[in-house]
Order: structure tokens, then C-alpha cells, then sequence
């Protein structure tokens, strides 16, 4: 793991490719978790008899299921010692490469592509490659923008923590 003493820091490590992170499993359940969270019943994600017929040969996870696993997939990836609170302050460059059959292992590398200082706090862009397990191709890029406020601008914290978790 990464550890720097401010979020200012992380701009020594830009270009460092951190990871691999663990690996993380999408079955069905979570694929079906997440349908019911967003509504999307498509049947490509939830009806495993109709899905045999595709080129993947079952369900896939949505590509939205996928994304929203990169804070579990690099949450231990590096960290900050001084810091405020934190939260995803957005996301640029999203592409879905590779559908995510339903059982894949999905995991994470993640470049620190950027940091930026804004008032009182630092914004730190990450690219993120998420790897399917025993696929060539990625299921996708997506570079992330998480904002960490100085330790002096409130939510402090006493023990460093994550920089992926608010």
C-alpha cells in the first residue's frame, strides 16, 4: 500500500501503478442485487435461460455494477495520514471494454494520473483497469476524481484511512 502523510503528496507518485488489487467475484446474486437497486431488469443481466443463447453464454453484470465496484476494488491501494474527510468527486473517460459474465472474479490496478490543488483541499485522478480473471481484455477504464479536504477543513481524521472511502 501507498502511504503518504497529506493528500498534496500523492503528486510525487504521479504515472505509479498500484495493484493488483484483490480479486472480487460477480455472481448472479450480486448481479441481481444490484437490478433490483437500479431497476434494470434487463433480461441480459437477470434471466439465465435466454442469456445460454448469447455469445457469453450467461447473464452479464451491468456495466454500472462493474464501475461502481472500484471503491472495493482499490480501497487498499494507498492512503493518506493527514487528511479531512473525502468523496468522489466525479468520473471522467468511461469505457466498458468486455461484458462480465455472471460468476467472473473481477480486480483493479490503478495509475494516479493526476493531482490537482483546489481551496483547502487536493483532487486526485485515478485510472483505473478493471481485469476479468482468465480474460485477456479489460471489462473497463474509468478514471475517478476523488476530493480529499485538508485536515484542517473539518471531517479530520485521527488514523489515516483510505483514499477511495469517504
Amino acid at each position: 500500500m501507498l502511504m503518504v502523510e497529506r493528500p498534496e503528496d500523492m503528486v510525487d507518485h504521479i504515472g505509479a501503478m498500484l495493484g493488483p488489487g484483490p480479486w472480487v467475484s460477480v455472481d448472479q446474486s450480486r448481479i441481481d442485487d444490484f437490478a433490483r437497486a437500479t431497476e434494470d431488469f434487463h433480461w441480459m443481466h437477470v434471466d439465465a435461460e435466454r442469456a445460454r443463447e448469447t455469445p457469453t453464454g450467461s447473464t452479464i453484470a451491468h456495466g454500472f455494477l462493474s464501475l461502481s465496484l472500484i471503491p472495493a476494488l482499490t480501497r487498499d491501494m494507498w492512503a493518506v495520514r493527514t487528511r479531512g474527510g473525502s468523496y468522489n468527486y466525479g468520473m471522467d473517460k468511461v469505457r466498458f471494454i468486455t461484458p462480465v459474465p455472471s460468476g467472473a472474479r473481477l480486480r483493479a490496478r490503478q495509475e494516479i494520473a493526476g493531482v490537482d490543488r483546489v481551496d483547502g483541499a487536493t483532487r486526485i485522478r485515478c485510472r483505473n483497469r478493471i481485469e476479468i480473471e482468465g480474460q485477456e481484455k479489460l471489462a473497463l477504464i474509468a478514471d475517478t476524481i476523488i476530493q480529499i479536504f485538508d485536515a484542517e477543513q473539518g471531517w479530520a481524521r485521527s488514523r489515516a484511512s483510505s483514499g477511495v472511502s469517504a
